[in-house]
């Protein structure tokens, strides 16, 4: 007959089952934040989905305290074409007649292209704060 151990539940052994924390707590850090709002995106002028001439800037206002990076990019669908507007801190050559102006956390860019819009477009924004939360339109 093969040797049996006693097998003891280990909350057993102990004298008071509700002492098993042998540490000290550690306080919580009141000063952490959880991160803020994302980014806001606003279509100013023409309003959203509003036919625009050829020559016509487009606006759009991005705002946010703690913005790290800002893309827009000029999407033309019965082209296949994408075009970067802004990126870098730059707006690229294409877009050279464009705007930036920057008011407290909003920074408000009017978007024109050297030549006109080729076809119809769709202005996409992406943007990303220091807390890592993203604003897209």
């Amino acid at each position: 007959m093969p040797d049996q151990q006693s097998h003891m539940d280990p909350v057993d052994a102990l004298a008071d089952p509700f002492e098993l924390n042998e540490f000290e707590s550690t306080p919580i850090d009141e000063s952490f934040a959880p991160p803020g709002p994302a980014p806001l995106i606003e279509w100013l002028d023409p309003a959203p989905s509003t036919p625009i001439t050829r020559d016509q800037a487009i606006t759009v206002r991005v705002t946010d305290a703690d913005l790290e990076l800002a893309v827009l990019s000029a999407r033309f669908a019965a082209l296949g074409l994408e075009e970067v507007v802004w990126r870098d801190g730059a707006f690229a050559s294409r877009y050279a007649a464009s705007e930036l102006v920057i008011a407290g956390a909003a920074r408000t860019f009017t978007i024109r292209r050297t030549g006109g819009w080729p076809a119809s477009v769709r202005l996409a924004v992406d943007a990303v704060d220091a807390d890592g939360q993203v604003g897209s339109e």
